[in-house]
């Protein structure tokens, strides 16, 4: 098989290679969740003038995706970690929607393109296999209209079915049966 040839002969990583998208896309392997399909991120300490072009191009060549801080810089905690975080979803193309209630506001992370009853699947298992609907509102209207009920009395919540894609920011509620 490519996949155990490719392993042995030290191909990697495998998201660089023609046969990442086979792997992931063969229900064999996609349980597995192997590292080396995903999309590598580097981060480079120092400033961005740096970097050799040599090295930028061997990132390139990998099909990785790079990002430069100065982690000595006196801002690096407050700006590079938000940073990174943001770099790292997006080289791994996921997103994040929130729930939210009295006591608590969660954030949930999925990959870009779940539909609602999968998302609501990470929540809880029972609310993917009972799903009935979902309740949404993106962030920036929730807060405009300050707080759930009030975004309800204005009429703001969406009503989505089973086929929608949840977005990056919005907040669910889960009709489940």
């Amino acid at each position: 098989m490519r996949l155990k040839q490719s392993l042995e002969e030290g191909i990697l990583p495998i998201s660089n290679a023609e046969l990442a998208k086979a792997v992931k896309d063969n229900a064999r392997f996609s349980d597995l969740r192997l590292l080396t399909i995903k999309r590598q991120l580097y981060l480079i300490n120092g400033k961005e003038s740096d970097v050799s072009k040599e090295l930028l191009e061997k990132i390139t060549a990998l099909g990785a995706d790079h990002l430069v801080v100065d982690l000595s810089a006196p801002e690096a905690e407050s700006d590079g970690i938000p940073q990174l975080v943001k770099k790292a979803y997006h080289v791994l193309d996921l997103i994040s929607f929130f729930t939210t209630g009295e006591d608590e506001t969660r954030a949930w992370t999925i990959e870009r393109g779940t539909k609602a009853p999968q998302a609501a699947g990470v929540i809880h298992t029972d609310f993917e296999t009972k799903f009935i609907r979902l309740e949404v509102i993106e962030t920036a209207k929730l807060l405009e209209a300050g707080g759930w009920s009030k975004a309800k009395q204005k009429g703001w919540l969406r009503v989505e079915g089973k086929e929608y894609e949840v977005k990056d920011g919005d907040v669910l509620e889960v009709r489940h049966g």
